[in-house]
């Protein structure tokens, strides 16, 4: 039997530090940022996490109370989250774009960018010049010395900086640029806590610390001193699924005081081959009860950071390795009794199972707070009119420490750009509203590509594009999000298209015993299954020659298919078009249509207008079809109507259509593109129109 994953030890020792702890110096922010212990002592009144962001302003309009009333694109809802500072100010006659301005003692504990350029210049406690100035690309790429992998980085074109950069009295943050999609994450303590601000110097006097915590990052929390327990067998179920009594268990029974450090579960491939390993994934429940209290009731993949497939992924706190078993680190402190077990609730055929869990005895303090991860399913959410998807929604006094975010999508377009809403305590407006779903879990511009670091993590991204299942991981260590009352995690539901789309988010988080998450009870297995996700249906037009399955008989440029865009909403047919680009004045595109017989024809089109198209003449056989066709709109990539070119004799057999690029308008900009979405030739009796 394996005992467990194998385990390498931090290289920073694990301790536990009093929250209200009053010096804070820049080498006890570093420890912080792998100090899993800290997340479960209760927070003071005045720590609070916030969010600097290039939010639309508009985001406020309509909006009035914590249940916001939807607001459309314009509102609430509002998108184009980019090039929004709080202010510009001057100096030294430049001008300098504002992205932050927090009151102290604090500290920024994350940069990100889906675009960084230009100088960052941090003013530190009030300083008149900038007691830092470093380029924006380069610090978030890693390209600085000393701060590299896995502190900063790209990860999925999106640019990372998790270093943490304190202040005392004040922090201000401009850049010598404008044109951002950015976030800066800011923590802020007590006013009696005293704390050693940032200086340029500190990165050399610290240079190995700053090595170590990134290799602590990477090593995962030290298991030094645990303990394990495991069970191995066999999973299964063919009983009554509505009768409890019947439902099968398999459970590690605990008794404290103690502290949980280490989960492991390991679920064998389906050998009847009856179920496929997501569903069966998702009919295991991970259940863990804490001093008597359910604390986690989560299917297995989705609990582990990776579903539906399980992919391999590795954070800090979280991962699933190359053997199949997934990990959960966060610790779980126990006072009294616990159980930690997998519970299969609906029929299930046999499959084998390892289940591991490693604890530390040592002393629990009474006010100490209970892990908790709370899952929630909605399947089928149609994505107009626009609306939010309930992450959390806490009651009580806890910390917020990560989410894992499951989509199914049916569309190859971008899903993703809702905005993350946290309202904490009551806000009447959220302390932190985000600028993008993958904006939040720190990677950019709908990237498909699977990555991962010790903060965040994309295991699973099927395609084609952005089709059927991705899943995202994002926690918070040096940056968990505290609360005295209340917590409430709204996500935005904003896709490009109007489609069904389900929702499943797996929230972490401590809170005191009497906690609650405000979500609905894990529904049955019948509910929770894992659905195929069916492809996208487009519109295709009666009779119609479509653009990009045209053969190309000479070009200048390009010609080439291209999806439908993410504006157009389902308007082209078959939902691709033919774009032609890279072309100029003057060029010409020649393209094959099939004539079945020869006779006067009627020849309508429908082109793509947008900002950087062009004017073209169109010919068929030699002959003009109609007059020039200016095709600039100031909306991107939209259809034209079904244009009516006029009737025209044609012979039989394969015929040339010919598009000419005549001129540009002057609103345009200097490309000439030209889309087709399709062509028809409608027989005209006796030749007349």
């Amino acid at each position: 039997m394996r005992t467990l994953l194998p385990i390498l030890a931090a290289t920073l020792s694990i301790a536990i530090v009093d929250p209200a702890q009053a010096e804070i110096t820049f080498a006890e922010h570093l420890r912080r940022m792998n100090d899993l212990d800290r997340l479960w002592l209760p927070p003071v009144p005045e720590d609070k996490c916030v969010q600097f962001a290039s939010i639309n302003p508009n985001s406020r309009k309509g909006y009035g109370a914590q249940e916001a009333q939807p607001g459309g694109p314009e509102g609430w809802y509002a998108n184009a989250d980019r090039n929004w500072y709080p202010r510009t100010e001057t100096r030294a006659g430049k001008k300098e774009f504002v992205l932050a301005d927090a009151a102290g003692p604090g500290a920024v504990v994350r940069i990100w960018s889906a675009n960084p350029t230009g100088v960052l210049f941090f003013y530190i406690d009030g300083a008149d010049e900038p007691t830092w100035s470093v380029d924006f690309k380069a610090l978030t790429s890693g390209k600085i010395e000393r701060l590299g992998e896995p502190l900063a980085g790209v990860r999925g074109k999106g640019y990372n900086c998790y270093l943490p950069i304190p202040f005392a009295k004040r922090l201000k943050l401009t850049c010598s640029q404008d044109d951002h999609h950015y976030h800066v994450n800011v923590c802020q303590y007590p006013a009696d806590t005293t704390v050693e601000s940032f200086r340029p110097a500190l990165l050399e006097e610290h240079a190995a610390l700053i090595d170590q915590t990134g290799k602590a990052l990477l090593a995962g929390p030290s298991m030094e001193g645990t303990e394990v327990v495991s069970r191995r067998g066999t999973l299964a179920m063919d009983g009554d699924p509505d009768d409890p009594s019947e439902w099968t268990e398999v459970a590690i029974p605990l008794e404290g005081p103690l502290v949980v450090r280490e989960i492991a579960v390991k679920i064998a491939p389906d050998a009847s081959g009856k179920l496929d390993r997501a569903n069966v994934l998702r009919r295991i429940l991970l259940c863990v009860d804490l001093d008597d209290r359910r604390a986690v009731r989560v299917p297995v993949g989705d609990f582990f950071g990776s579903a539906p497939g399980f992919k391999p992924y590795r954070t800090f706190p979280m991962g699933v390795d190359d053997d199949g078993f997934g990990v959960c680190r966060f610790p779980m402190p126990i006072r009294g009794r616990g159980v930690v077990a997998l519970v299969v609730d609906g029929p299930l055929p046999p499959v084998g199972f390892e289940l591991c869990v490693r604890t530390q005895r040592q002393d629990v303090p009474d006010d100490a707070l209970t892990f908790r991860a709370s899952w929630h399913l909605r399947k089928q959410i149609r994505t107009r009119p626009f609306s939010d998807f309930r992450v959390l929604n806490a009651q009580g006094t806890g910390r917020f420490v990560g989410c894992c975010l499951v989509v199914a999508n049916p569309s190859e377009f971008w899903w993703g750009e809702g905005d993350e809403k946290f309202f904490v305590d009551g806000e009447s407006f959220p302390s932190t509203f985000g600028t993008g779903t993958e904006d939040y879990f720190g990677y950019a511009f709908a990237d498909t590509d699977a990555f991962w670091s010790p903060q965040h993590a994309q295991p699973q991204c099927d395609g084609p594009g952005n089709a059927s299942y991705t899943c995202l991981d994002r926690f918070h260590v040096l940056d968990a999000v505290p609360f005295q009352k209340s917590f409430l995690f709204d996500l935005e539901i904003w896709h490009w298209r109007d489609v069904y789309m389900d929702y499943a988010a797996t929230a972490y988080w401590y809170g005191r015993p009497d906690a609650d998450s405000g979500l609905p009870y894990v529904p049955d297995f019948r509910y929770r299954q894992v659905d195929p996700v069916p492809p996208e249906r487009f519109f295709r037009a009666k009779n119609a020659l479509e653009g990009e399955s045209l053969k190309v008989l000479s070009a200048t440029g390009t010609a080439e298919p291209t999806l439908e865009g993410w504006f157009t909403d389902r308007q082209w047919s078959g939902g691709q078009q033919l774009s032609w680009k890279d072309a100029k004045p003057g060029d010409k595109l020649a393209l094959e249509v099939p004539v079945a017989r020869a006779g006067a024809y009627r020849v309508e089109a429908v082109l793509s207008k947008s900002p950087d198209a062009g004017i073209v003449q169109c010919r068929l056989a030699g002959k003009p079809l109609g007059g020039p066709i200016d095709l600039f709109s100031p909306h991107v990539h939209m259809p034209t109507r079904r244009l009516d070119l006029g009737v025209v004799n044609l012979l039989a057999g394969p015929l040339a259509l010919e598009l000419e690029l005549t001129g540009r308008n002057p609103r345009a900009g200097e490309a000439c593109l030209v889309g087709l979405d399709y062509v028809r030739l409608v027989p005209v009796k006796d030749g007349a129109p």
